[in-house]
């Protein structure tokens, strides 16, 4: 009993939980850190350093015991909307992430970092611990997953004190999806408008794009591992959830009822794109190790429609649609960004000629599918989007 006191500190009121609850359903004060999952395992010594601790006997005992609680905790985040961008270990060495949470703490890559940064020998863990959690906001409170133990602990209150153990120094990790960022990290639009219609468009045989991509691959020529929203079914759900409908609304504009050409389902194409099933079709699909730059290409669906073409990329989700006559599928179309509302007017002399869409469905420009900071052709490297700030 002395030893577990020493080891959770006097301020954690353990609560044994199979799941995590949400803040709300906490019996507990405000502002009080109660502990919902107990660390995977205990030092077998008083004191003990990381050689105490079973789970970091080896690398396969690490992922079973920390890749499985740090899944649990990634799917907890998932359910709420939330996602989590960068690892509290690992960007100390500029080392991303290029999994879902549990594939990345498990990963060995991960378990070497937190040794050489976190974890000297000798040293005590419960002298550490309290500097190993990654804290993050969610609706009614906050949660926090200690790296070393994998221990989850939830707090109940609006606004976690800054003095508390952990959460000043680990805020901002998961972002609501409702947010303008998407899981590549570049920013896109906060609010779901209409696509525009192909007869709003000033130029006729390019293609304009007018839906952003979900993200982009964190290296270099990276394949499909390489692809936060290709990370889980839920990191894909979430992404491309917010594009599908739009896509289905625009066609039905022109009474085009859109058949998936990954699965061959006719039947609910918005509520199917995101869904497992097809995501797990798609990976079927991808090939490993192939740059995803370059499988893209294969991932091109086209609709035609009177006046024009849409097409949708199932790999990256951009949207692009064309003014003219039927495209042909390998034909090499120049491409565009969207004009803004304004540029439109003054195409058309401010009155007569094509009509200008709303201010609210002029979209920003589209960047290309490459890793963030490669020059795109032809021209200076893109900026890079500043965080934003919670």
């Amino acid at each position: 009993r002395s030893l577990l006191a020493r080891f959770f500190g006097s301020e954690v009121m353990i609560v044994p939980s199979h799941a995590i609850p949400r803040p709300s359903e906490l019996d507990a004060p405000e502002g009080c850190w109660v502990q919902v999952l107990r660390p995977v395992s205990y030092p077998t010594t008083a004191g003990g350093d990381w050689k105490a601790y079973p789970h970091m006997a080896s690398k396969d005992s690490w992922k079973q015991a920390m890749g499985a609680r740090a899944g649990a905790f990634g799917e907890y985040l998932e359910r709420m909307g939330l996602w989590i961008q960068e690892c509290k270990i690992c960007v100390q060495v500029g080392r991303g992430m290029r999994a879902d949470f549990g594939g990345h703490v498990g990963g060995p890559y991960h378990f070497k970092d937190l040794g050489r940064v976190s974890l000297p020998d000798g040293c005590p863990i419960d002298a550490l611990r309290h500097e190993l959690w990654q804290s993050l906001l969610i609706p009614g409170g906050a949660v926090r997953f200690n790296h070393a133990d994998g221990a989850v602990e939830l707090l109940r209150g609006d606004a976690p004190p800054a003095s508390v153990t952990g959460c000043a120094a680990s805020t901002v990790g998961a972002q609501p999806l409702s947010l303008p960022i998407d899981l590549g990290g570049q920013r896109r639009p906060a609010a779901v408008e209409d696509f525009p219609p192909v007869e709003v468009l000033p130029e006729e045989n390019v293609w304009f794009t007018v839906g952003e991509m979900i993200g982009q691959p964190t290296a270099r020529g990276g394949d499909l591992s390489s692809c936060p929203f290709f990370a889980s079914r839920g990191a894909w759900k979430m992404a491309i959830a917010p594009t599908a409908p739009r896509v289905s609304k625009l066609l039905a504009r022109y009474s085009v009822w859109p058949e998936c050409n990954v699965c061959n389902r006719s039947l609910g194409w918005e509520d199917h794109i995101p869904a497992a099933k097809h995501y797990d079709a798609l990976m079927a699909m991808l090939v490993p190790r192939e740059p995803i730059v370059q499988s893209a290409k294969r991932f091109w669906q086209y609709w035609d429609v009177p006046g024009g073409c849409v097409r949708f990329n199932h790999v990256h989700g951009r949207v692009q649609i064309l003014r003219g006559a039927p495209p042909q599928r390998d034909g090499n179309y120049p491409t565009k960004s969207f004009p803004r509302a304004e540029d439109l007017a003054a195409m058309s002399g401010g009155g007569g000629g094509v009509a200008a869409p709303s201010s609210s469905s002029g979209l920003p420009p589209a960047a290309l599918l490459r890793p963030p900071g490669a020059a795109p052709p032809g021209g200076a490297a893109a900026p890079t989007a500043p965080p934003l700030a919670i």
